[in-house]
Order: C-alpha cells, then structure tokens, then sequence
C-alpha cells in the first residue's frame, strides 16, 4: 500500500468537484497522478471558503499561525499536503508553499454593469436580408403596371386589401378571372390550386417577417462605458481587484505606467477596491452598482455574467496574460519533485490536454433581449421555397390531367356527335 496524503480543495465550476472521488478537469488529472503514484488520500474542504490571500496580523486557528487564509493557510499551518482547486500562481504564495506544476491557464476577464439600452429602429428591414426585399418589390411593381396605374400612387390600405380580395376571388367565383375567356370551367382546379398557393406563400411570408421584426423591435442595443479597462482612468469609475490572486499581484506589481495609475487612482483606498474571490452573486452585482470593474477567472466569470445577462457586461478588451493554474504543496514537501515529474509526463503525452477538453465547461452565455441570428436569407427561407416548389408542381400536375380529362371529353363529344349525325341521316334515307 502506498503513501497517504491530506488533500485540501475548493470546488470550482468544471475544474473541480468531489463526491467521493474528485471529477472535472483538475480532479481528473489529479486522479490520474495519484493512480500513477500509487497515493491514497483524505480530502479535506477548506476551512473557511477562500484560495489563499496574505492576511496583515495572519490567521491563528488553535496553536498553529498562518500568514495567509484559505487553503494556502492550511498548507503552511500542516492541515494538509497540498490544495488542489483552481488557485493561480502567485510570487506571495510562492513565498510559503511549493508549486506543483501547472494544469491549465485562466484568462483574467474583467466586467461592469451593463448599461443603456435604446431600442434598434432599422429593425423594420433586418428580418429580411436585401435580395428578399427586391424580390417582394419587384413583385409589386409589375403588380401595378399589370393595373397601368402609377407606380408611386399607392393607398397601402386599398392596395394589400385589393391584392388579397383579388386571390378571394378567384378563388370563389371563375367568372372574375375567366370573363375575358371562353374556357369556361377549361383547367379552373388547377388554376385555384396555383393561386391558393401563392396567397398562402404571402402569408407565411408575412408572419415570418413579423414573427422576426418582434424580435428586432424588442432587442436591446447597449452602448459600453469603456472598451477596455483602462478607459476608466477618464471617468468615475473604479476597479475592484480579488485579493490574493495572480490579477492583484500584477497589478500592484506591473512597470506599465496605465496600470500604476489604475493600481494606485482607482483601487487603493476604495470601499471595494480589494475583495475576496469567492463572493456570491448578490454581493458582485452591489459592488458593480457602485460603479465598479470587477476581474475575475475563465469560467467563474463567464459563468456569472450568464446567469446575469440583462446586469453584467464584459469589458470587450482584456487587458492581461492569462494566470497559471496548478498544484501548491507544502513547503519543502518531500512529495512536490514526484508531482512535478508526473504532472510533466502527463502534459507531455497529451493525457493533460485530452482531459480539459473532455471536460470543457463552456456553455452559450443567455442573452438578454439581443438578437443574435442573421436576417433570413433564401437558405432560411428554403422551407417556403421548397412549399412553393410542391405547389407549382402540384398545379402542373392537375393541369396536365386536366389536359387529358379535356382532350378525352372532346374527344368523346365528338365521337357522339358524329353517331348522333350518322342516325340522324340513316333515318332520313330510311323515310
């Protein structure tokens, strides 16, 4: 039987999970590893929710100190032997633990309320791409100089009623669309079907177009405050950075002149300008109502503005490296070489890669009011075409055997009249 080990973790969104064994993408490697190394071990959640931030008069938890909280804090105070969750690699954090090796990376990904909302007024010609207009304008313009009326003398009401009283019509009596004609009753079916298909064609049409101008009418165009984060060193808005992460050491840590100011103007000194990580949603939608930018981690953020996207935008540029994401062990672990030595040959022989991407957590972000499909072209609308297509040859068909029931029924009226003729004259040379 080989070594056990404590393990301290955090659950994190696909990363990380247990229920009796650790699941996501980090548990999976870690499973991995242990098998590998033959390691059993105690899973131990930590003690009081957090990653692991410096704390400024530390932490004590009976007669064991700490400098820092979270899991890095159990680490130095020897309540476990490594933490595993999604924790970045920090210089601070490296100070009082050893780095394992890193999983996988984490863009940092900033975000703010959301803000404007004004109404898309182009909506009446989206739903339909330009090609779809031209057809229906084309189609009003030999309409009208079928009539011989002028093109722009056009009274809308009288204009789609005399159009749609037109197709009732024909529909209903044959005398208003054969009064020019001697045919008859001579292909009507088929006539009716062909006019019964182009008036049902207009009106699926027509509720499509409206069924997609609802959805452009009531979508949202918003305007963002800044496109990216330093635009709020000319306004009032301010940062909120999660304390102890990879983010806030870059910040206060960078040479670059734009985020020294932002470190030293925007984030020292404010109510929020410091937070902890792991905050519920109630408490980040506050802090982005007071006019904050907040940063979080990959899926931890896209997930929150998912599950707020009527509240929460994301700044449209990022503005940093993504962070490291890996293992902590204690310092001077005797198990910290063995885990960088498999963790390595894991990466190397693509076992790392096969499970992030089997455990990928993204989803489609829900939208809130925002119209994110393209006007309909003639590839969205192919299932009207293809309805127009069964029409047309269903009217063809029927007029072709209408050919045939005319051509036999003349057929035979002549037959019958010529016997008719013949007894008439037998029985006049008979008398």
């Amino acid at each position: 039987m080989g070594l056990k080990i404590r393990v301290g973790y955090l659950p994190a969104s696909s990363y990380l999970q247990f229920d009796g064994k650790f699941s996501g993408s980090m548990g999976e490697i870690f499973e991995v590893i242990a098998k590998n190394l033959n390691i059993t071990y105690d899973a131990v959640k930590s003690i009081d929710g957090f990653y692991g931030s410096k704390v400024e008069k530390g932490v004590t938890v009976g007669q064991a100190k700490s400098t820092h909280n979270g899991l890095i804090g159990m680490l130095e105070r020897n309540e476990i032997d490594l933490c595993l969750t999604d924790i970045t690699l920090t210089l601070v954090r490296r100070e009082v633990t050893d780095w394992g090796g890193a999983f996988t990376t984490q863009e940092a990904i900033p975000y703010m309320a959301r803000t404007g909302s004004g109404y898309n007024y182009q909506a009446y010609i989206s739903p339909l791409k330009n090609e779809i207009w031209l057809l229906g304008i084309t189609e009003i313009i030999f309409y009208k100089l079928q009539q011989g009326s002028p093109l722009l003398q056009i009274d809308t009401y009288e204009f789609w009623l005399d159009i749609l009283s037109f197709g009732i019509r024909i529909m209903a009596n044959k005398d208003n669309f054969y009064h020019n004609t001697n045919s008859g009753k001579k292909y009507l079916t088929s006539w009716r079907i062909s006019i019964l298909n182009f008036v049902l064609l207009g009106y699926f049409v027509v509720q499509i177009y409206g069924a997609e101008l609802t959805s452009y009418l009531t979508s949202k165009e918003v305007t963002l405050p800044i496109n990216k984060i330093e635009d709020i060193l000319d306004n009032s808005m301010k940062l909120s950075l999660p304390n102890g992460t990879a983010t806030m050491t870059w910040f206060q840590l960078t040479a670059e002149p734009a985020f020294q100011r932002l470190w030293k103007e925007k984030v020292e000194g404010q109510t929020y300008g410091i937070v902890p990580y792991d905050n519920p949603d109630e408490f980040r939608l506050k802090v982005l109502k007071e006019g904050y930018v907040m940063v979080h981690y990959g899926e931890d953020a896209l997930n929150f503005i998912g599950r707020h996207p009527c509240e929460v935008a994301r700044v449209p540029e990022s503005y940093q490296r993504a962070a490291t994401v890996g293992i902590y062990l204690q310092k001077n672990s005797p198990f910290t070489e063995a885990f960088r030595r498999e963790l390595m040959l894991l990466i190397e022989s693509g076992v790392v890669d096969t499970i992030i991407q089997n455990n990928d957590g993204s989803k489609a972000g829900a939208t809130c009011g925002q119209k994110t499909s393209k006007a309909l072209d003639y590839p969205e609308m192919i299932a009207i075409f293809v309805y127009l297509l069964v029409g047309v040859l269903a009217s063809i068909l029927l007029l072709l055997i209408e050919i045939i029931l005319f051509k036999w029924t003349q057929s035979k009226r002549k037959q019958k009249s010529k016997e008719n003729w013949n007894t008439i004259i037998k029985t006049a040379i008979i008398n």
